[in-house]
């Protein structure tokens, strides 16, 4: 039905449905002439089933057409809602894990930035969460401006993103790097004194996704995003093997097991 709504319009349409119920009508009052045994055409008879299925059946056949096209709006919607984030229209945390399965399951190599702002909980509590807002969106921005639409970017959490992308780990710090001097820069007005922000930047490069997965690989980021705010915030740290045994490597277990779901990515 959706398909002939698209095809035809939902006037075409109507006027369509109306002329196959004038012609099953007549087809009816003609069968029940035959199994009664009465006269076919009756006096007025065409006349009748004519004028009263022209004037209902395309008031019905309006309205449902009408509805099918609300629902199928209300579910694209919905899809959007559950696909997009909507303050930087990044992809969603769950939509983020889908892409990235479809995306690199087969990839022989990826990068991984887990990117932070920093003291966003502060940025909140000193200018409000509408302000807290506009750097989400700023920061949507700056992404798209530095990077472009090539990169898989997903908001995972409240003022959390990931990025995956077939690269190495200095080509992915160097992106990074720009990402980072870019939003060092940028302001967001507020009142009469503008304020500006940072984010801290953790990367790995996953050389093994037959063996590592999307978590583990996001799991290496988030421990350099780590040892990135314990050197000061506002810089970008590349994944070494020396963190896995650092405090870096204790924040970053204890934070995936409580907001870590499992990744759909099978290797």
């Amino acid at each position: 039905m959706r398909r002939l709504i698209d095809r035809f319009g939902q006037i075409k349409l109507t006027i369509l449905v109306t002329l196959v119920a004038i012609l099953l009508a007549e087809i009816l009052a003609w069968g029940l002439s035959q199994i009664f045994f009465l006269g076919y055409p009756a006096p007025s008879a065409p006349l009748l089933t004519l004028l009263v299925t022209a004037v209902v059946t395309p008031l019905l056949a309006w309205h449902v057409l009408k509805y099918l096209l609300y629902i199928e709006r209300m579910e694209q919607e919905m899809h959007h809602m559950a696909t997009y984030d909507p303050l930087t229209h990044f992809y969603t945390r769950q939509a983020f894990f889908i892409q990235v399965q479809q995306r690199y399951q087969h990839a022989p190599s990826y990068a991984v930035a887990f990117i932070d702002v920093d003291d966003f909980k502060s940025i909140n509590d000193t200018y409000g969460h509408a302000y807290g807002d506009k750097v989400l969106i700023d920061i949507g921005k700056r992404f798209m401006q530095t990077l472009g639409e090539d990169c898989l970017i997903g908001r995972i959490g409240g003022e959390e993103f990931a990025l995956v992308t077939e690269t190495d780990a200095a080509s992915m710090r160097g992106q990074m790097e720009i990402l980072r001097h870019a939003v060092a820069h940028s302001k967001i007005p507020y009142r009469t004194t503008p304020f500006g922000y940072t984010i801290s930047i953790g990367i790995f490069e996953n050389k093994s996704p037959d063996t590592l997965t999307i978590d583990d690989a996001l799991s290496r980021a988030d421990q350099a995003l780590y040892r990135a705010k314990e050197l000061g915030k506002n810089r970008t740290i590349v994944y070494t093997e020396s963190l896995s045994n650092s405090a870096s490597a204790q924040h970053s277990a204890q934070f995936r097991s409580s907001t870590t779901p499992q990744s759909p990515v099978t290797n």
